[in-house]
């Protein structure tokens, strides 16, 4: 082998070292999107009756995330305020969802479709549940107690 041989082969081991050994710390500066829970269920309440629930995130990455809209909700969907569509890493976020049950009965589910930059979670499905029908179903005990 000729010395420009060994320089090349030299240097391309060099090359493949340094990508390997920063390969896992460029992999891992990304978003990471937690939810405390993607499920609420609101249990039996009184037909017509507004409901709101606030599903609690954070952001466990080392990246700044992003909520990327899809869109207008659907026909029928529950309303949603965001409290932040960009975290950065150890921030938290909010959503608030509300549900209008005048003129339902029977359960009645719900989902709200957050859309992500976290490469493991694009697409995270919030779920509402509620039972409601008429006058005759009382609100469910808070957990309070009271």
């Amino acid at each position: 082998m000729g010395n420009n041989a060994l320089w090349y082969n030299y240097h391309m081991k060099t090359f493949i070292l340094i990508v390997a050994l920063l390969a896992p710390s460029l992999a891992s500066a990304q978003p990471s999107i937690t939810f405390e829970n993607e499920i609420h269920d609101f249990g039996e309440v009184l037909q017509g009756a507004e409901l709101e629930h606030t599903f609690e995130f954070s952001n466990s990455g080392t990246e700044r995330s992003r909520d990327q809209e899809g869109g207008p909700p659907p026909e029928g969907a529950p309303l949603r305020w965001l409290s932040s569509s960009h975290l950065k890493p150890g921030e938290q976020g909010r959503i608030v969802a509300k549900v209008a049950t005048a003129y339902r009965s029977g359960v009645l589910q719900k989902s709200i479709d957050v859309f992500t930059n976290d490469p493991k979670k694009p697409r995270v499905i919030l779920g509402l549940k509620v039972a409601h029908q008429g006058a005759g179903v009382h609100p469910a005990p808070s957990s309070s107690g009271e």
